[in-house]
């Protein structure tokens, strides 16, 4: 890897001073005293992005956000998307493990399938972007595992499960236990076949157990699928999920794997909340 420029660390180091601090002017002694850098550098900085419109010289002297750098961040909100930097995470994770990524954004009521990739093996046998699953059913409303606690009882209070069923406790148990890991899984209650990976949902819940615990690590399991959170600054901007693997794996695997997906959405999240892009702006 190349090293980097000191004079683009140095310019990048003004600009950033001028977005984290968007309605003040500084001077040149300002800046000199809070980034550490020579007056003389300081200064020849100061008078390129001047020229260039990235900040605006003000007739007291002082420097404000110039044109330039207002019209590329109205640019960048405006056609960027929390799923371009995603889909880069999500066709790395479906190569990696040979499996189907996807990513699924809540909707009132409902998860919504946005987009989705797929490892070699399920070329054609992707599910289809702007697929629905109801909230309002167990299955789909375990992906509320990171929301509030509010948000989680509202949910469970309106499914239909029995108050003192040993199913609504179990569902509970296993929502606390994903936002403990920082992750949701569940497995295949029986041997793995290609038809039932690529089957209709409803038939693939009636072979799942959502309500693992605990792994053991020498065990082998059949994954049906795991999930985990991408953050935005209002919360849970969405979920990417990671299905279909090929093989058994054990609960060793499992724990790795769920690694390199959280360790994905962890990327995604950081990236959107440094770039302070909600996931409704898509």
């Amino acid at each position: 890897m190349s090293r980097p420029s000191p004079a683009a660390a140095r310019t990048i180091a003004v600009l950033n001073f001028f977005v984290e601090h968007p309605t003040q002017a500084f001077t040149l002694t300002d800046l000199v005293k809070s980034l550490r850098l020579s007056r003389a550098t300081c200064h020849a900085l100061l008078a390129t992005l001047v020229d260039t419109g990235y900040l605006y010289r003000k007739p007291d002297k002082s420097y404000v956000i110039g044109p330039a750098l207002v019209a590329a961040g109205r640019t960048a909100r405006t056609h960027y998307s929390p799923l371009e930097i995603a889909r880069e995470e999500m066709r790395s994770l479906a190569d990696e493990y040979d499996a189907i990524c996807t990513a699924l954004f809540r909707e009132k009521e409902e998860i919504v399938l946005r987009d989705r990739a797929g490892g070699m093996s399920h070329l054609g046998w992707l599910p289809p972007i702007g697929q629905r699953i109801n909230m309002m059913t167990l299955w789909g409303g375990l992906s509320l595992a990171w929301e509030s606690d509010a948000t989680i009882l509202d949910w469970i209070n309106r499914v239909e499960i029995d108050p003192a069923s040993e199913e609504r406790a179990r569902a509970l148990d296993a929502m606390r236990a994903a936002r403990e890991r920082g992750y949701f899984f569940a497995v295949r209650q029986d041997s793995w076949s290609n038809e039932l990976a690529h089957a209709p949902l409803e038939e693939r819940r009636e072979h799942t157990n959502l309500f693992v615990r605990d792994l053991d690590d020498d065990r082998s399991y059949t994954l049906s699928f795991m999930m985990a959170p991408v953050m935005d600054k209002k919360g849970v901007a969405f979920v990417i999920t990671l299905s279909a693997l090929r093989h058994d794996v054990t609960g060793a695997q499992i724990k790795q794997t769920a690694r390199s997906l959280v360790d994905a959405c962890n990327r995604v999240s950081a990236f959107l909340l440094r770039a302070d892009i909600d996931s409704d702006e898509d």
